[in-house]
């Protein structure tokens, strides 16, 4: 199952942090596999937040089992990177992700500090409000707004920023 949007419309704000594309998905398949090999030349970050099951991020070599309640930010063109579904896994691996542009050196730098993988918590208003953003996107085709785009970027920076801190 995949829900995908693609976004449009910065309103001239292309600089500023936006979302490029938003989805939901749930996969039980050893055959999904994302790489940076996919996207190379690619200048965006990718957020995937875990709704159920798990998946494993490979981040420079190091595993991360990324399991309901947490998230992963990373930069989408390092060729050392990836995200899968395991092998071992018996129920589907379900998300919601974003592209998100203009934000690769603040993932970079948290990421650095704290690693790739954030718990964000099972009942994150976060990844509620980006789940009902796809769906009403694909109900009524409504543009997104460079605003509430924008928003949703500074609101995932500020809570990756909270848990760093702690």
């Amino acid at each position: 199952m995949q829900k995908w949007i693609h976004m449009v419309g910065l309103g001239g704000f292309s600089r500023l942090p936006h979302l490029y594309s938003a989805g939901i998905q749930s996969t039980d398949t050893v055959r999904y596999r994302a790489s940076g090999m996919d996207w190379a030349g690619e200048s965006r970050c990718v957020f995937q937040y875990t709704i159920s099951g798990y998946g494993f991020l490979s981040y420079y070599g190091t595993p991360y089992k990324v399991t309901p309640g947490q998230a992963f930010m990373v930069y989408k063109n390092p060729t050392d990177i990836s995200y899968y579904y395991p092998a071992e896994a018996t129920e589907p691996w379900s998300f919601v992700f974003c592209d998100i542009c203009n934000f690769n050196e603040a993932v970079e730098q948290l990421n650095s500090r704290h690693g790739p993988v954030y718990d964000f918590g099972r009942d994150s208003f976060l990844a509620k409000k980006l789940i009902a953003l796809v769906e009403r996107q694909q109900q009524d085709e409504a543009m997104l707004s460079s605003t509430e785009s924008f928003e949703i970027c500074t609101n995932i920076l500020l809570e990756m920023c909270r848990i760093v801190e702690e």
